[in-house]
């Protein structure tokens, strides 16, 4: 996303310096707001990293990873075999016998697989909302990025 040298940026100071009456003033006034906002900007992400970002988070996060390999490959071994003997009885699922047993396999298959289903989903939302920190402090680099970028696009043009 950089923002590179168009005449069009230039046309934006030139539309301001119209309005004020003053060549210099828009520009110098535009870069100092940007340079204020790039100043929030940087606050705002050292606060998030004293106060929202962890230590803990990140040995959190890898705790929930792995217990979340553990459940997944559990999940792995128990639900091929009933999803092959559900699929043979759906084939037959017009005998009386065959139903009832495709019936019985569904509710231990649920009794055994439900709480590893909670718990992964559970899991995956913890690790969600740490990623989510991450996240946001990503959006505030690109966004101080961005601004940076545009800055010196301004800077490049003739006015002032």
């Amino acid at each position: 996303m950089a923002v590179e040298f168009n005449p069009c940026v230039c046309q934006l100071l030139e539309l301001m310096a119209a309005l004020t009456g003053d060549v210099l003033a828009p520009k110098k006034q535009l870069i100092a707001l940007i340079d204020l906002l790039i100043v929030q900007l940087n606050v705002l992400k050292a606060l998030i990293l004293l106060f929202m970002v962890d230590i803990m988070d990140f040995v959190k996060k890898i705790w929930y990873q792995a217990r979340l390999q553990l459940i997944q490959e559990a999940i792995d071994r128990f639900e091929p075999p009933f999803g092959i003997v559900l699929g043979y009885t759906k084939l037959l699922s017009d005998c009386p016998p065959i139903a009832t047993f495709a019936q019985q396999v569904k509710k231990f298959r649920d009794l055994i697989l439900s709480d590893m289903y909670e718990e992964r989903d559970e899991l995956d939302q913890l690790i969600m909302a740490i990623e989510d920190k991450k996240n946001e402090l990503e959006s505030i680099d690109r966004m101080i990025d961005y601004l940076t970028e545009f800055r010196d696009a301004l800077d490049m043009c003739g006015v002032a």
